[in-house]
């Protein structure tokens, strides 16, 4: 009789232990599926990528640590998935110290860096076909000569805020330009403070550029010259905003 007691105990307790294993995997398959479904699933392989996980592409780089294969499919993978090797397609390549790349990206704002190593960079159409065929519009827009001549460059003078409110700042003059069927161009009064020290701090110190403005880092957005600044101060929203921001902000290679 003793021992009911204690086989009774072993029962519920092994009860409960299988109830408690039953919870955990449910929860755990739940958490599973959100990941999959909000498509945040990340992994490293075993060639240095970083790969997202989207389901309509599935697994895609989003950088690259290591040299990868010239001129093959964006990604290939072998029946072995403990030992595939994914391979990102170079378009474009370039060695380090090679100034051509500056002015091809310039004219180019559709590919994206997808392979850095020691010896080059290089360049590959963006996944995201939306994205790219917007900052080709985009570029065709603020690159159109013809637009120049009218002498109506929507003109903005840069902001010394925080980073993202001056990137903003510009960003959103690009979509404005761009819905008024106007070229867009930002002014510097004085040195952007990313490119230079504060007056009070400056001390006579040179900024990091002649100019001393945004395109000490980045990029050209257009080639119409700034003309009287506008006093129309568009606000930084809408969903194209990331996108005009990435336009903006193509880093020169040095």
């Amino acid at each position: 009789k003793a021992k009911a007691p204690m086989r009774n105990l072993i029962q519920n307790g092994s009860f409960v232990v299988k109830k408690v294993a039953v919870i955990c995997c449910f929860f755990f398959i739940t958490t599973l599926y959100q990941i999959f479904n909000q498509q945040k699933i990340l992994k490293i392989t075993t060639a240095g990528v970083l790969l997202h996980y989207d389901k309509s592409h599935g697994f895609f780089p989003v950088s690259v640590g290591a040299a990868m294969d010239k001129n093959v499919d964006l990604l290939s993978f072998d029946n072995d998935t403990d030992k595939s090797h994914q391979h990102v397609r170079r378009d474009k390549c370039f060695s380090w110290g090679d100034k051509s790349a500056d002015k091809w990206w310039e004219m180019n704002p559709e590919y994206e860096i997808t392979v850095e190593n020691d010896n080059e960079f290089c360049f590959t159409v963006m996944q995201n076909d939306e994205k790219a065929s917007f900052l080709k519009k985009l570029h065709t827009h603020q690159y159109n000569m013809t637009k120049c001549n009218k002498n109506d460059t929507y003109t903005k003078r840069m902001i010394s805020s925080g980073w993202g409110a001056d990137i903003n700042h510009v960003a959103a003059g690009l979509l404005h330009a761009l819905d008024t069927d106007r070229p867009f161009q930002i002014v510097q009064e004085d040195y952007w403070h990313y490119s230079a020290l504060k007056p009070r701090w400056r001390n006579g110190k040179p900024p990091v550029c002649p100019s001393g403005d945004l395109f000490c880092y980045f990029l050209p957005i257009g080639v119409c010259n700034a003309t009287t600044v506008d006093p129309l101060n568009t606000r930084p929203q809408g969903a194209l905003l990331p996108w005009a921001r990435e336009y903006a902000t193509r880093p020169q290679q040095w």
